[in-house]
């Protein structure tokens, strides 16, 4: 018997694994425009927003899918509000360091 108002559970819709969507350390750093240390680092456990990764022995591979997912639902950085100097004190800053040369 079925209750009316029971809670339904509902289950994330995973895209289905396509072998044509991995791709290598090599090409994942190029389509990021970054460099493989720093695809390697955020593949560690100890990143606090790892990429998704798929260990095969000691090779890395990607779902290129659920890495874009992964850039998506990034948190958008804060920066800091820049101040522009003024003409003086970029010439006292010039001078300070001809000084110290």
């Amino acid at each position: 018997m079925v209750k009316k108002n029971a809670p339904v559970a509902v289950v994330p819709a995973v895209s289905p694994f396509s072998p044509e969507n991995l791709i290598t350390i090599e090409e994942l750093a190029k389509r990021l425009h970054n460099t493989e240390a720093w695809v390697r680092e955020k593949c560690r456990r100890r990143c606090p927003n790892p990429i998704p990764v798929m260990n095969a022995g000691r090779h890395l591979l990607f779902d290129w899918v659920q890495v874009s997912e992964w850039l998506r639902t990034l948190p958008r950085p804060t920066h800091v509000r820049h101040v522009r100097r003024k003409k003086s004190e970029k010439n006292e800053h010039k001078t300070a360091l001809k000084v110290a040369a």
